[in-house]
């Protein structure tokens, strides 16, 4: 059996244990890419423009249903309050939908 010594820190002069310090940093290490991970949101993709009732990030094509006529494929931002009313940006220009209650606005621009 190993002894368990004490070692001073070469910086700060106070002492740990070394076996203790790594399972330290081990665990940050794990616990911080477990987070990571949770927060890896991809977009997701739109068959058709009007069923979007989530907020994220999703993208088109061109064949999707109900796109806007004059961009062939793009990214997209939504971000809804509830089921029935929200936001749909077109990511990269000033171009947004209007969801309320249910129904989704014709594009409109930003001023």
């Amino acid at each position: 059996m190993e002894d368990i010594r004490r070692i001073a820190d070469s910086i700060t002069a106070d002492f740990y244990y070394p076996q203790t310090h790594y399972l330290a940093v081990v665990g940050l290490d794990n616990h911080i890419k477990e987070l990571m991970n949770q927060n890896n949101t991809y977009a997701k993709y739109v068959k058709d423009m009007k069923l979007i009732d989530t907020s994220g990030p999703f993208y088109f094509d061109e064949n999707t249903l109900n796109k806007p006529a004059n961009i062939p494929k793009g990214y997209l931002r939504a971000t809804f309050i509830d089921l029935k009313n929200g936001v749909v940006e077109v990511l990269t220009t000033n171009k947004y939908y209007e969801i309320i209650d249910g129904k989704m606005s014709e594009l409109k621009e930003r001023a």
